[in-house]
């Protein structure tokens, strides 16, 4: 039940969205109209108490866009039904510019907390095909068919592919014609990320050959089993806000574990990383 309690959210909030976007809500029959079709849609799920909880959720939801003071939503829900009511010029509007103390302005939302992380895999796999340049010609073809979404991942890696013969003799080689080329501070800031990572010692110059391609085999594979999962998942969300029923929700919640098993594969064979000088832990 808890599964199926914390995928509810989400799929509330798409079906919520289905109905409500571009509408206004004016009069008591547009209203009235809208809770019908929320309610229409929510019956149709056949599992009890999970229908029991959207139409909790959906009264929720209502009351909040349309000012019942007889239900409380979280503050998260608040905000994210502020902003579907800003969208259709409902009852929230705009607030001013941001002020912290002494009426300072203060720095826009999408500028504080942390910098976006480059994801831990692509760096990982260009890290091993920096290091070990031999690999680059042996896995071209896994490596011209992973899709990176890092911001400029995906043109270093491209530009390892297309270096000369001569540049992948050596992990030296290979930083010259980088840097030739203009892209030495993008090899730079790959290795800087690399070197942080707890697994730093199968992507280094210095790691044996046969756990590098090891871990970069690996990498390319859990890579594309990723894409191709989160290409399922958009398809699932969407097939659910159209159709919340069991059956869609089960595929979801489905592909949601088997990327959350895909979060916790890493190698783990016998005697792996031995060769590199990794320690084995004591018994």
């Amino acid at each position: 039940m808890a599964e199926h309690l914390s995928a509810a959210r989400p799929l509330a909030d798409m079906l919520f969205m289905r109905e409500t976007d571009g509408q206004s809500f004016d009069t008591p029959e547009q209203r009235a109209a809208l809770e019908r079709r929320l309610g229409e849609a929510v019956g149709k799920i056949a599992d009890e108490p999970l229908r029991r909880h959207y139409q909790a959720d959906v009264r929720r939801r209502l009351a909040a866009v349309f000012g019942d003071g007889r239900e409380r939503l979280s503050r998260g829900d608040v905000g994210a039904h502020r902003s579907f009511a800003q969208r259709r010029g409902g009852p929230f509007t705009p607030r001013g510019p941001r002020v912290g103390l002494a009426e300072a302005p203060l720095a826009p939302q999408s500028k504080l907390g942390r910098k976006a992380r480059l994801p831990a895999r692509e760096i990982m796999i260009l890290s091993i095909a920096l290091s070990h340049p031999a690999l680059i010609e042996s896995r071209c073809e896994e490596l011209a068919a992973a899709d990176f979404v890092g911001a400029d991942l995906g043109a270093l890696r491209d530009a390892l592919l297309a270096a000369p013969a001569e540049a992948l003799d050596s992990s030296v080689a290979l930083a010259e014609w980088l840097n030739g080329a203009g892209r030495g501070t993008e090899r730079e800031r790959i290795l800087t990320f690399a070197a942080k990572m707890p697994n730093w010692w199968c992507m280094r110059p210095e790691a044996a050959q046969a756990d590098a391609d090891l871990v970069l085999r690996q990498s390319l594979a859990l890579h594309r089993r990723s894409g191709a999962l989160h290409r399922d998942l958009k398809l699932a969300e969407r097939s659910l806000a159209a159709e919340p029923n069991e059956l869609n929700l089960a595929r979801l919640l489905d592909i949601k574990a088997n990327l959350a098993d895909l979060a916790d594969a890493e190698a783990a064979i016998d005697g792996f990383g031995d060769q590199s000088g990794r320690a084995s832990p004591a018994i």
